[in-house]
């Protein structure tokens, strides 16, 4: 009877043995196809199935990279971190995911994070990767527009590596960059005290600027008009309307500092690439 169970338990093991790799190869290309027709969120659940059913399987890790890398794909930035944070957690060297963290938290303009990280990771490179990392927070810290800290960490660059004259030209770049190229919002504010639009004209806004000043004028003059002819009702009504519009030239002017120094820094920034 022993004899019978065994060979039972050996012909079993021998038919999942030569089962299991054909079901595992045919799930793992099920998925990769449906990944390559961009069927983002069906590839995933095919990945999740394989690491599901075949917990020890060869493509474990490499599933967990594409199902971070499907959620990339597919705008969901965090739960791509979140998949990539896996297999940092029994694998802290691993380069793929460490860099896709690092690519995943750059739409989300999370640069704080994604330095933060760099640095939790740092030490654990030598050479080429970390020289890489030192780049990768540099380029973080222009978009912050912390630019004594980008040049600080583009000067750690390896002088024998293959990124040193990339991290000198970056760091020739922000020496020769004027943070005087910024509009300041309390000269945008001061020059509509005085002239109502003349903000945007500081920002290269001139044709919205002369637009305000001509309509802050009218109802300016209009509020006069009526109080000078006893008509209290229209001057109240276009004195409401001429500091509506006032107001609004020096909201609106702040608004467009922010917009011309975004831009501004977005332009710069471009020129920073691994």
């Amino acid at each position: 009877m022993s004899r019978l169970v065994i060979l039972s338990y050996i012909l079993t093991n021998l038919i999942l043995s030569s089962i299991y790799p054909q079901e595992l190869e045919k799930l793992k290309n099920f998925a990769d196809n449906l990944r390559e027709e961009g069927e983002y969120y069906r590839a995933i659940t095919e990945y999740m199935r394989i690491n599901s059913y075949f917990p020890s399987n060869k493509y474990y890790t490499d599933n967990l990279l594409q199902i971070s890398e499907c959620y990339y794909r597919a705008g969901h930035y965090i739960e791509a971190i979140e998949s990539y944070d896996k297999i940092l957690n029994y694998d802290s060297s691993n380069w793929n995911a460490i860099l896709k963290t690092i690519e995943c938290l750059t739409p989300i303009n999370d640069f704080v994070s994604s330095n933060n990280f760099i640095d939790k990771h740092l030490n654990n490179f030598q050479g080429g990767k970390k020289d890489t990392l030192f780049v990768l927070k540099g380029i973080n810290y222009v978009k912050l527009r912390s630019f004594e800290k980008a040049k600080s960490n583009f000067g750690m660059v390896s002088q024998n590596g293959a990124l040193y004259e990339k991290s000198i030209h970056y760091i020739e770049l922000l020496d020769n960059f004027s943070e005087k190229q910024f509009k300041k919002k309390n000269t945008s504010v001061f020059l509509n005290l005085l002239i109502p639009g003349s903000g945007y004209i500081y920002t290269g806004r001139k044709q919205t600027g002369y637009s305000s000043i001509v309509v802050n004028m009218f109802f300016g003059y209009l509020t006069y008009l009526s109080f000078q002819n006893d008509n209290s009702g229209s001057g109240y009504l276009s004195g409401f309307l001429f500091i509506s519009f006032y107001s609004g030239a020096i909201w609106g002017s702040i608004q467009a500092v922010n917009s011309y120094n975004k831009k501004l820094l977005h332009n710069f920034s471009s020129k920073f690439k691994l």
